[in-house]
């Protein structure tokens, strides 16, 4: 939970019993934001899922042009 908090997220009520933990983030490209509210459990789905794309990058040598 400490981790969450610490990526910027704030704890919101969702549906039901559900908590939510929202931030704002920009939209690439433009200097718009939005609020993005998630589960603990998409978070942590988030987090890995982007590990997971830069070890694969690492280990292929980064991003390979068409040339």
């Amino acid at each position: 939970m400490n981790r969450i908090l610490s990526q910027g997220y704030k704890p919101k009520k969702g549906r039901g019993d559900d908590i939510l933990y929202c931030r704002d983030e920009s939209a690439m490209g433009t200097h718009f934001t939005r609020t993005v509210c998630l589960t603990a459990q998409q978070i942590k789905q988030r987090t890995q899922d982007s590990r997971e794309i830069t070890d694969k990058l690492e280990t292929n040598g980064g991003l390979k042009s068409g040339h």
